[in-house]
């Protein structure tokens, strides 16, 4: 009976702990393990299960053990469009997407070539080609047809064409334009809900039938982030913190983060939990039910991950977090059931 006893303490004392920090011990990959750059802006894996960084130099693919990298060769139309990579998506046919500084460029992973894309101004008929900077891209319903959020071109829509995308026009009081810019975009669970957020306009909601973008709200003019979860919650991040918005009331809440951060990436795992990206605040977590984010530190009040700068969080289907910071690479948090409670 006494043995018995000693060895549940020992495994009390010494096994992990439920904490943060003791159950979810973090390790990197940065430029001295082959990444091509330790700002890393953007995670994505593909259906072969490689992960894929996009960063300010180049784009990254890890397949456990080493890198690959891609990057723009000047006088190669099959290489990467530019090297200053935003977003990273894939299609139905498992093309990747990327986003970057320069336009979109389309990765065919049978071939191992990059291609450009083109599009039609809402009041022009010829397409010409995408050129500037485009920060997100969504595949919608199962990628039926695809999304671009541009820096000056607008909202793009990728239907049967995916070389050739059709400008959605944005009604102004002064009349019909396609010069905007949209920083986010975001689906609900049921797919019937498209969020698209337009800085200085505020949140609209997009219609794919009719192919229109329709003001939902102007209370918030800025937002860097849009995230929707399993509760019907759509979360947005801009620079002031961190907002909760209820359609139903049409309202948004108040900032839910103590400080004043940039709140730069937004990922909901399937435990209900909000993962938050902070530029200068480090990586914090809203558990599902609470009402207010907390830091991801250790037991001892130290954070889990090497740099205060989270530019894009990603959980694969191990429920692993892969962490993008601006100067430290990517962080890996493992999944931990966390059996043990820690008993100090």
């Amino acid at each position: 009976m006494l043995r018995s006893c000693l060895l549940i303490l020992l495994l009390v004392i010494f096994l992990p702990g439920a904490e943060a920090g003791d159950t979810n011990p973090a390790r990197s990959l940065g430029i001295e393990n082959g990444l091509s750059n330790n700002a890393v802006t953007c995670i994505f894996r593909d259906h072969n299960g490689f992960m894929w960084f996009g960063t300010y130099d180049g784009l990254n693919r890890y397949d456990g053990y080493s890198f690959r990298i891609f990057r723009n060769i000047i006088g190669d139309s099959n290489s990467l469009i530019d090297n200053h990579i935003y977003t990273i998506t894939g299609d139905e046919d498992h093309n990747l997407w990327i986003g970057c500084s320069k336009g979109i460029g389309i990765y065919n992973p049978v071939n191992t070539h990059f291609s450009t894309v083109d599009f039609k101004a809402w009041d022009r008929p010829a397409p010409r080609q995408l050129v500037k900077g485009v920060g997100v891209i969504k595949s919608m319903r199962n990628g039926a047809y695809m999304l671009a959020g541009t820096q000056g071109n607008g909202l793009l829509f990728f239907g049967r064409n995916r070389r050739t995308a059709i400008q959605i026009p944005l009604q102004e009081s002064q009349g019909w334009t396609g010069d905007y810019t949209v920083t986010a975009i975001e689906n609900d669970l049921s797919g019937r809900m498209i969020w698209v957020f337009i800085p200085q306009k505020g949140l609209y909601m997009f219609n794919a039938e009719t192919r229109q973008l329709l003001l939902v709200n102007s209370s918030i003019k800025q937002a860097d982030c849009l995230k929707a979860d399993s509760s019907g919650n759509l979360w947005l991040g801009n620079g002031s913190g961190l907002y909760r918005y209820d359609y139903r009331s049409n309202i948004f809440s108040e900032n839910l983060m103590p400080a004043k951060n940039r709140i730069a990436a937004l990922v909901a795992d399937r435990h209900g939990n909000l993962w938050i990206g902070s530029d200068g605040g480090g990586l914090w977590w809203l558990p599902a039910g609470s009402g207010r984010p907390v830091p991801y530190l250790s037991s001892s009040g130290k954070p889990l991950v090497n740099s205060n700068a989270i530019y894009a969080i990603y959980e694969d289907p191990d429920e692993r977090k892969w962490i993008g910071t601006l100067r430290g690479g990517v962080n890996i948090l493992q999944a931990s059931p966390g059996y043990f409670k820690h008993i100090t």
